[in-house]
């Protein structure tokens, strides 16, 4: 589930002693300066729940991290497999031609061969690659967010222009027809 001006940083998978200590499995890729985050935000029943930081240490591609308000294990057990989301302006600022990842959430994307093929649902962060999920002739669709895939995003018109793989929208739609 996405969540306007927030990205996905990552998903709580173990505690760490018995004070309370979370451990999070780092899924971001964007360049993020830890020293200014003050706070998580925790998915919880569908909506975001801001903790408060009490300490954090960052060692790719973990996160060990302490809230204010979780001080036992049995309170940080709660916690696990949660997905923690940041705010977007904790992001450095981009350059003229460069975007976030997040910036891509429901922009339209143009394929040189396909032409429109709908709007980007989700952005689906994989230790792997990252994906873009969209509907296109109502089937579901995962195309890399690979630089060499993507032409160019024009943020005025919210609207990526790729060159996917032939035969990679074919893959998720022949068996529908």
């Amino acid at each position: 589930m996405g969540y306007p001006d927030y990205f996905f940083l990552g998903k709580i998978f173990r505690t760490h002693g018995i004070k309370g200590h979370l451990i999070l499995y780092l899924e971001s890729r964007e360049n993020i300066i830890f020293k200014k985050v003050k706070t998580f935000f925790i998915a919880i029943e569908g909506e975001l729940k801001e903790f408060k930081l009490k300490e954090i240490a960052v060692t790719p591609p973990n996160i060990r991290f302490a809230l204010d308000e979780i001080d036992t294990m049995t309170k940080a057990e709660t916690l696990l497999k949660k997905d923690v989301y940041l705010p977007i302006n904790v992001l450095p600022k981009r350059k003229k031609n460069e975007f976030y990842f997040e910036d891509l959430i429901n922009a339209k994307v143009i394929d040189s061969e396909k032409g429109e093929l709908g709007l980007i649902k989700e952005i689906l962060n994989y230790p792997q690659q990252t994906l873009a999920q969209l509907i296109y002739n109502n089937s579901e669709v995962l195309f890399p967010l690979n630089e060499n895939f993507i032409e160019r995003f024009d943020k005025n018109e919210n609207t990526l222009y790729v060159n996917l793989p032939e035969g990679l929208i074919d893959l998720y739609t022949e068996n529908k027809k």
